[in-house]
C-alpha cells in the first residue's frame, strides 16, 4: 500500500485559517448498549468508520493545531433532529414500505433511514456543529 503523504489544508494552515462543518455524531457518554445498538448499525449501513462526539471532535481540531471556536450539538437549537424519522407510528410506514419494495438499493436507505430515526429518537444520535481557527502562535 502507497502511503499518501499529508498536505496542509491551505484553509487552515496559515494563521487565520478556519474549519468549518456540520456532521452526524454520536451523543456523548453512550453506554456500550446503546453505541453497539444505535450507533455500530448507523455505520455499517452508512458505510462510515465511527461517528464521533462534540468533545472529540473539539479534541481532534485541537490536537491538529486549531483553537475550536464553537462545538455544538444541534439538538439545544432546534427541534429534536428534524428531517430524521423519530415517531414510532412513521418509523413504521416506512417499515413497511421497506418490506414490499423489490429494489435492493432502496431497502438500503429505507433501513438506514429507521436505523437514524430511532438512534435520534433514543438520544444516542445527533448532528454537531463545528469551528476551529488557526491562531498566531504565542510567543
Amino acid at each position: 500500500m502507497v502511503e499518501e503523504k499529508k498536505r496542509p489544508d491551505p484553509e487552515t494552515s496559515h494563521v487565520g485559517g478556519r474549519l468549518a462543518g456540520e456532521d452526524w455524531l454520536a451523543a456523548h457518554g453512550l453506554s456500550t448498549a446503546a453505541e453497539v445498538r444505535y450507533i455500530r448499525s448507523i455505520c455499517e449501513t452508512w458505510a462510515i468508520p465511527a461517528l464521533g462526539t462534540v468533545s472529540g471532535y473539539a479534541q481532534a481540531m485541537t490536537d491538529g493545531g486549531l483553537t475550536f471556536r464553537e462545538a455544538v450539538d444541534l439538538r439545544r437549537e432546534m427541534a429534536p433532529l428534524r428531517g430524521f424519522i423519530t415517531d414510532p407510528a412513521d418509523r413504521e410506514e416506512v417499515r413497511k414500505e421497506m418490506l414490499g419494495t423489490a429494489d435492493p438499493m432502496r431497502r438500503i436507505v429505507m433501513q438506514g433511514l429507521l436505523q437514524l430515526g430511532e438512534a435520534a429518537a433514543a438520544g444516542a444520535f445527533t448532528l454537531g456543529r463545528f469551528l476551529a481557527v488557526k491562531e498566531a502562535p504565542v510567543s
